[in-house]
Order: C-alpha cells, then structure tokens, then sequence
C-alpha cells in the first residue's frame, strides 16, 4: 500500500531544464557549428570530469565560482577550442536557475489531491546547487536553488518535505538520499512512489524496492499515478483534464 508519494521537480514538478539547455545550445552557436546536442551534454554533463565537478557542485561540496572557474577549463580543454570556448557555466547555470521557476499547475493539482484527499504524504527529492557564493561563516544564503526565494517559500506549501542535495549533502542516483526519506518518514521501501523523468534515477529507487513512474509526459505521469495509488474518481481526472 503506498504511503508516501515523492516527486523530482526538475521534468516533473517544473518544466524539464533540457529545454533550457537545448536552448542555450542552439542560441550559443554549438548546434550551427556541427556540434550534435548529445556531444553537448555529455562534454558538459556527462564525461567524468563534468559529472564529478556537478556532483560536488549539487552537493555543496564547492562554492559557485571556483565550480564556474573548473567546469570552463573542462569544457575549453575540447576539440576544436574555437567552439567550445564560446561555452560560458555562469551564464549557463543561471539561465537553467531562470527557465526552470514555473511549477506546473496541473501537477500540483494532483500533488494537493493526494495531500487533502488521500492523506498521502507528499514530498520531493531534488537535485539542486547553491548559485552564487556564500558568506565564509553561511550564516546566510545569498542565492538560493531558485532566483524567486517567495516563489520557492510557495512551493514548499504544497509538500510535506523537500529534501535538497546541495542541503543533505547526498545527490541522486546515490540510494542513501532515498534511504534517508524512508528513514525519516518510518515507512518500507515498497511503500513509496517515486517519480522522476530521468532512468537513472528510477533505476537505483526500484532497487531499493521502490514503486516507481518515469515521466515522459505530465499528462501519462498523472494517470499513472492515478493508477498506482487508486485514484479513480472521474471527477479528479476531469478537473486535471481541462488543465492539460
């Protein structure tokens, strides 16, 4: 029986920052110069270089610019210069940070229903970065995974929870940062839905024994939801219909 409903917010929740990133790509020269948009994310996302800067990145394990200043010589360091040194990760990051602060309506419709009428817990496990640099002591953030800190004071209202990577220290697919949600709320692995719109991280949550749903649209993403925890009301569906 499901007891908790856990989403991921970029893909999810918010629109997929793939948008944002195809988009930086096309406008910034690398598409017209014959660089292929898989051979963009994996130099910029993908290699081990990268991944390990963004994973250190996410986990607030290094400050913004001193990320900015190692993910550019990465980037830089690939052939030809003459394209990839057009490559800029403050800008890109920011941009990403910009695009992605719209939740979908449609999902939180859903999100609220489980919440009031089920009496699901709901909540969200992302992977997020602190932007700009902090004060040495952090005593106070300058920056937040979001530009808007109300809108983000907002979205908060409609979870039980959000566990942040960059806060926990842990990012996904690593299974200690779904472990420390089934701790935290007392329930089993099979108790849980997870939604995500990237395989990786639905790889390592079904492991665990998670119920898991892959989000490859929001409209196929809410019915089956739905399905996984019963919801068959016509009236729900309809409401979330004229939505989409």
């Amino acid at each position: 029986m499901i007891k908790a409903v856990l989403f991921d917010l970029g893909g999810v929740i918010l629109p997929s920052p793939y948008v944002s990133i195809r988009k930086y790509y096309e406008e910034n020269g690398f598409q017209s110069a014959g660089v292929t948009f898989q051979d963009f994310i994996r130099v910029v996302h993908v290699q081990d270089s990268s991944r390990h800067l963004i994973s250190l990145f996410e986990t607030d394990n290094i400050h913004f610019e001193t990320f900015c200043q190692k993910l550019d010589r990465v980037v830089h360091s690939q052939e030809p210069t003459s394209i990839w040194n057009k490559f800029d990760t403050k800008a890109y990051f920011r941009n990403i940070d910009q695009f992605v602060a719209q939740p979908n309506q449609k999902m939180l419709s859903l999100v609220n229903y489980l919440r009031s009428n089920c009496k699901l817990r709901v909540g969200v496990i992302t992977n997020n970065w602190f932007s700009y640099n902090r004060p040495v002591d952090n005593s106070q953030d300058e920056f937040f995974c979001f530009k808007d800190l109300e809108f983000y004071s907002k979205l908060q209202q409609h979870f039980d929870f959000i566990i942040e990577s960059r806060i926990v220290k842990v990012r996904k697919p690593d299974p200690s940062i779904f472990q420390l949600v089934l701790h935290g709320l007392k329930i089993q692995s099979n108790e849980a839905l997870f939604i995500d719109d990237l395989g990786i991280n639905l790889k390592s949550a079904s492991k665990m024994g998670m119920k898991t749903i892959q989000c490859v649209s929001v409209e196929q993403a809410i019915q089956d939801i739905c399905q996984q925890v019963g919801i068959f009301e016509s009236s729900l569906l309809d409401a979330l219909a004229c939505k989409m």
